[in-house]
């Protein structure tokens, strides 16, 4: 709303007629005339004493709320909404050094505009400059973990959606310049610093954008070197071992299906593996790639099976050569499986099971072949 009022005259003067505040016509009065509107609800501020009274909030609209507890000003009408506007705009004035939640979110809009228009390099170039705005804040309120950042920064867009985000425009802007590969390393390590965890998604997002923008840069080494570091420390982590099989089937990478395979039953041989489907999922999706559609449909009949029954189910997965062996145990648990179900668990006849496409991840690479994530590309919602 706030970019078409900017650029749209006939929608911003419609919504004046509505009585409607706005920024850019509170941007337009003075500082004088700001002040008497805020005087009017009962609210003395002074360029002297704004700072003072700005210190125990991080933005225009905490400071609000806590006005309208102490001078009766109403949340049903837009009074509310005008001592925000006028609050935000002398914050934006008189502590520019000191920017608010709404002046930093500003600022995130402005590169999703970028975003959205295509510019990835303009996005990150407005992001990267936004991200250590983001750092003070968070040093300056203690947050250290993902929920605190998300909970803390009251934007219009979440915290951690946001980081995600950069960390995709910085791939997509590599594309055209590697230097963007190099500062998304620099940027996620900075994340995994500051407020990584151990199995958090964001964390694990990272960790696999880390990889990636070495494997990018040249340095295959170092991708699998991360990869078996954190396998090691975190052996369930599933979307690492999908993660790291990608590697050997992403055209930039080194092409290898038979190690990309070899990774994934490495990771479903993993007692209590997380995300156990989605390796499921990726290897039918090799294995149809290859075309061995024998081994796709074993799978695919693993993964209905699954979807279709409460039972546990232990798999022991192996190959000889190019043959595929796999070994289950049913648990049915105390009530036991139905008779007419049995039939389930017998590997289906050929073209018994239809085939499934395999799911996309926001952070994998985008299908159509353009090298961009998902999310950035033909995932756009």
């Amino acid at each position: 709303m706030e970019d078409r009022l900017e650029r749209d005259p006939a929608y911003r003067s419609d919504i004046e007629k509505r009585g409607r505040p706005v920024r850019p016509a509170y941007r337009a009065l003075t500082d004088e005339e700001l002040v008497r509107t805020l005087g009017g609800f009962g609210i003395e501020v002074g360029r002297e004493s704004f700072e003072t009274l700005a210190r125990p909030f991080l933005s225009a609209e905490e400071m609000t709320e806590k006005f309208m507890e102490s001078h009766a000003i109403s949340d049903k009408g837009l009074d509310s909404d005008r001592v925000w506007i006028a609050l935000m705009v002398l914050w934006e004035r008189w502590l520019p050094d000191r920017p608010s939640i709404e002046m930093l979110d500003d600022r995130m809009q402005e590169g999703y505009g970028k975003s959205e228009a295509g510019d990835s390099t303009g996005a990150a170039s407005i992001w990267l400059e936004l991200w250590p705005e983001i750092l003070k804040l968070a040093d300056a309120n203690g947050w250290r973990t993902p929920e605190e950042l998300g909970e803390g920064f009251r934007g219009s867009q979440h915290m951690l959606d946001w980081i995600q985000d950069l960390e995709a425009e910085l791939w997509n802007a590599g594309m055209a310049d590697s230097l963007h590969h190099r500062l998304g390393i620099d940027f996620c390590e900075e994340y995994l610093k500051r407020f990584g965890g151990d199995s958090d998604p964001v964390s694990e997002n990272m960790r696999r954008a880390i990889a990636s923008f070495h494997a990018s840069l040249g340095n295959p080494e170092t991708t699998d070197r991360l990869y078996r570091e954190w396998l090691e420390r975190d052996p369930r982590w599933g979307w690492g071992w999908i993660g790291w099989s990608n590697e050997f089937l992403e055209p930039s990478s080194r092409k290898e299906p038979d190690r990309a395979e070899e990774i994934l039953r490495q990771g479903l041989a993993v007692p209590e593996v997380r995300d156990e489907g989605d390796i499921l999922e990726h290897l039918e999706a090799l294995y149809s790639d290859l075309g061995r559609e024998d081994d796709a449909r074993e799978i695919r009949r693993r993964v209905a099976l699954r979807k279709s029954s409460s039972m546990r189910v232990e798999t022991e997965i192996s190959a000889e050569g190019r043959a595929l062996q796999i070994r289950e145990r049913f648990d049915f648990g105390p009530e036991g499986m139905p008779v007419e179900r049995l039939g389930e668990l017998l590997p289906p006849s050929r073209g018994s099971v239809p085939a499934t496409s395999s799911k996309v991840g926001r952070n994998e690479p985008c299908p159509c072949g353009s090298g961009k994530k998902h999310k950035r590309c033909c995932g756009r919602s």
